[in-house]
């Protein structure tokens, strides 16, 4: 038998919102996760707090880009790589000119 108590728990009948209880939903959904909310007996949206959402967001962006990385991998990319010593002459930067730059912070 499928436990659909977890479902339950996260989905909210839109006629909630009707009732005034919205600030009561949005605190469950910060308290608890995203719920799902229904509307005639169908999903219409799902609710997640501000900060759930960007991590989301940011792990879907992640998937995409190891994605995109596997693709190229798997069309040989790595075939046609160069090494730091091979670039680094290749535009003639020596190890001196990294030592006298400044700090970069990459995000």
């Amino acid at each position: 038998m499928v436990n659909l108590t977890g479902a339950i728990n996260h989905t909210i009948p839109i006629s909630q919102f009707h009732k005034g209880m919205a600030a009561q939903i949005f605190s469950d959904v910060r308290k608890s996760g995203a719920k799902v909310v229904i509307k005639n007996n169908e999903p219409e949206c799902v609710l997640m707090s501000p900060d759930e959402y960007m991590e989301f967001m940011d792990e879907l962006a992640d998937t995409r880009l190891e994605l995109l990385a596997l693709q190229r991998i798997a069309k040989g990319a790595l075939d046609h790589t160069s090494t730091q010593k091979e670039v680094m002459e290749s535009f003639g930067i020596t190890e001196e000119d990294l030592a006298d730059m400044e700090e970069v912070e990459i995000e």
